[in-house]
Parts: C-alpha cells; structure tokens; sequence
C-alpha cells in the first residue's frame, strides 16, 4: 500500500511538518528534530517557524543528503529521489 503525503503550501513554498518528514524519510520526529537542530557530518536540515512550528521546505526531501550510522558517516551517504527511494552519494573534501 502506498500512501501519499501532501506538504502544506505556504507563501507558493510547500512545506512538510516535522511529523510529516520522518513519516516520508522512515525515521522518528526525535531524529528529524535532531537534524534540524544539531544537523548531521554534512549539514543541518533547513527548516523555518511559522506561526511557533517548525516546518521543513519539501525540498529538503530530495536535497538533503543523509549520513549513515556510526563512528565514520561519511561511508554512507545517500538522498532520496522524487519517488521515496534511495541514491547513494558520494562527496569530496571541497563539497564540505
């Protein structure tokens, strides 16, 4: 079964909730949280608060680029594409 989320338009921006990324990226709210605010060994998750809630650019569903777990994360680094699957990722010392 395959369910579709829909990311609230604001401003001509769509825009996912925090609940609404971790549903489409597989992960928990805790996770996503920690991304926006901490980031991961490439970089932090755009987001912007509207009206006291953070909301993540839809975007950032196929911009961001995701690090595996563990002690070397750069190993393993991969985005999504349009239709939810994975794309391995490779970056150089100058892409950072």
């Amino acid at each position: 079964m395959k369910i579709t989320i829909e990311p609230t338009v604001i401003n001509d921006i769509p825009y996912f909730t925090v609940q609404q990324f971790a549903a489409c990226i597989g992960k928990s709210e805790q996770t996503v949280y920690a991304l926006k605010d901490r980031g991961n060994a490439v970089r932090k998750l755009k987001s912007v608060d509207i009206m006291g809630k953070p909301m993540i650019p839809a975007s950032e569903f196929t911009d961001y680029i995701f690090t595996g777990p563990g002690r070397y994360p750069l190993t393993d680094l991969y985005r999504f594409t349009e239709d939810g699957s994975t794309v391995p990722v490779s970056l150089s010392v100058e892409d950072l």
